[in-house]
């Protein structure tokens, strides 16, 4: 007989991978109370019941907890359960717990349930005796005699586990959970450079170095202004209060929802990243993880329907190489994951925004303990978004002089600069228009200045061509090689393949496709080239593209929006797209091009 594979859920977990015996022994380890605030009222909340109040104590009356619900005529029904720690049959040892069972179950049958919202008086439609092993059928039956109410219903094991499969899978994170070998693979992970400019290629450093790195990391700041109560003079009054604090105090912020916004190249991936670096490192090294950072980028959520706890136990399974996740549902509970949420602005189309924010939404009311710092450009129409109101907005920091000056130290500390050759390229950067001074600003400029010459850019899209024309014609130091194929094919090929991504907003191809779209702008030019070549040289030999998981995408987004920008040659077009944000920034990268003066300004 051949043997059938367990069915993988669309995140790659599977709760049958897990066997039953491993279910059945992680149910029986909970005590009494967690088994019943841990398993039994979530799973009833999953099944849309209401109310879930707690009545352990003195006023138990035979309930632990109650639930309400309505029936097909919209009548309310009441459910009273009373749960129990372990196995109940009829040895001698389980006897007690059944005479004790029986007791309660007699009272709650009895007893009325007192709905104040409602102003209802009711007994209970339904009694539930829930026990976290199993119950034999020899207890059932004796139960059921010396009771005699046909309203006694059992659950056990046996029941909870499908139940559990189907409704509440993320319980089945805690066996086996090791978060240490994915904490390890994290800190790796968000070190590497594939958002990065490789500044080793060009000569700058002589090694490369990750942003978030002790080495390179320039501390970056958040903002917000909100207000404080004040008693002046024996009046209550509200007064603007401004706050601001390193990007890596928000993991640690009172608020559980952040969103933390800054134009492009401000640095708010840099500031994720850091903040799951110095996480993950901590917890290494203090060998205990009371923080769990998860880090997630907006445009993969939109890729899939499954809820936000299952993506991201997913990831963390992934990246350990593991069938476990890195968390368990204590993690959960007790509010010791954080994730990081990466540029929802990259995601175009409204709907697909809300449908993100609304999976953030039901993440953070089932586990309110968690923290979400999400990250976005401030457009208008993220800011207006009703789903947004419930967040905290942090913006960015512009960074200050003594910033950019250490960035500068830093990023050319290969090259020895004297001061003044520092101060020079300080006074060049206040000089170049179209973007407020940030992090991605100083590292192109850096990788591209002649110190010796006085060859300032005139504007941001000036600076951007001179870094990227340097990228795609530049010597390949790591294998030798000199690129086949002129930068000028390269840059025109760029251009057309983001202006493409762009108008059907997206910021990622299927390496398949990339080259399919390769060849036919090149078959349409008349011109023959070996794609197998032409498409290494782009997408791994340029520095400008990055390939994650088969997509190719830009390093950078703003990278697309620069060739897309620059692509532009219809004025007819720019009058469609002037007034939407997706193309904001495209549209400054138009203007400082060659483009004519007046096409910028007549819409």
């Amino acid at each position: 007989m051949k043997k059938t594979e367990p069915k993988l859920d669309s995140t790659g977990l599977s709760p049958a991978a897990i066997s039953r015996f491993r279910k059945e022994r992680f149910l029986l380890a909970y005590s009494e109370d967690d088994f019943r605030d841990r398993v039994v009222r979530p799973l009833f909340f999953r099944k849309a019941f209401e109310d879930g109040r707690d009545l352990c104590g003195s006023d138990e009356e035979g309930k632990d907890c109650v639930f309400t619900t309505k029936d097909l005529l919209g009548i309310t029904e009441v459910y009273a359960v009373q749960t129990k720690r372990g196995k109940l049959n009829m040895s001698s040892k389980q006897d007690s717990n059944v005479v004790t069972a029986i007791t309660q179950l007699q009272t709650a049958l009895a007893t009325d349930v007192i709905l104040p919202a409602q102003k209802l008086k009711l007994k209970p439609t339904r009694v539930i005796l829930c026990a976290s092993g199993a119950i034999n059928s020899s207890a059932k039956k004796y139960i059921f005699e010396e009771v005699g109410d046909p309203r006694i219903t059992f659950m056990d094991s046996n029941d909870l586990i499908p139940l559990i499969d189907k409704l509440y899978p993320e319980l089945w994170y805690g066996i086996d959970a090791d978060k240490f070998p994915y904490l390890r693979k994290l800190q790796q992970n968000l070190m590497e450079l594939a958002d990065a400019i490789p500044l080793s290629e060009l000569g700058v450093t002589n090694e490369d170095k990750a942003p978030i790195t002790d080495d390179l990391y320039v501390p970056l700041f958040a903002n917000r202004l909100t207000s404080k109560i004040r008693k002046r003079s024996g009046r209550v009054e509200q007064v603007p209060h401004f706050e601001e604090l390193p990007v890596t105090g928000l993991a640690l912020h009172k608020r559980r929802l952040i969103l933390l916004s800054g134009e492009a190249g401000g640095g708010k991936t840099i500031a994720l990243r850091r903040i799951g670096y110095m996480l993950a490192r901590k917890a290494i090294s203090a060998t205990s993880a009371d923080n769990i950072p998860v880090y997630l980028r907006c445009s993969a959520l939109i890729k899939t329907p499954d809820r936000l706890v299952d993506i991201a136990a997913a990831a963390t399974a992934q990246l350990s190489n593991s069938q476990t996740p890195a968390f368990s549902i204590d993690d959960l509970v007790k509010g010791y994951v954080l994730l990081l949420i990466d540029a929802l602005d990259e995601v175009p189309a409204q709907d697909n925004r809300v449908n993100v924010l609304q999976r953030i939404l039901d993440f953070h009311n089932t586990y309110p303990c968690c923290r979400v710092i999400l990250t976005a450009r401030p457009y208008q129409s993220i800011l207006n978004m009703p789903l947004i109101q419930p967040y905290a907005e942090f913006k960015l920091s512009p960074i200050n002089v003594r910033q950019t000056r250490k960035l500068i130290t830093r990023l050319t500390s290969g090259r020895s600069l004297p001061a003044e050759a520092t101060q020079e390229l300080m006074r060049r950067l206040q000089d170049v228009h179209g973007i407020e001074l940030n992090p991605m600003l100083v590292t192109v400029f850096a990788a591209t200045s002649d110190y010796r010459r006085r060859d300032v850019p005139a504007n941001i899209t000036e600076l951007f061509k001179k870094f990227t024309e340097l990228m795609l014609g530049r010597w390949d130091q790591r294998k030798g090689m000199s690129q086949q194929y002129q930068a000028p094919l390269k840059d025109f090929l760029l251009k057309t393949m983001a202006l493409r991504m762009h108008r059907e907003r997206v910021n990622a191809y299927p390496l398949e496709q990339f080259n399919e779209i390769i060849e036919g702008e090149l078959k349409g030019l008349g011109y023959e080239a070996d794609i197998d070549i032409l498409s290494e040289e782009l997408v791994y030999r340029s520095g400008l593209l990055r390939l994650d998981s088969g997509e190719v995408s830009f390093r950078h987004f703003i990278f697309q929006e620069f060739f897309a920008g620059r692509a532009i040659q219809d004025v007819t077009f720019i009058k469609t797209v002037c007034m939407d944000e997706w193309w904001r920034k495209a549209l400054v990268f138009y203007c400082n091009s060659s483009a004519p003066l007046a096409d910028c300004f007549n819409f």
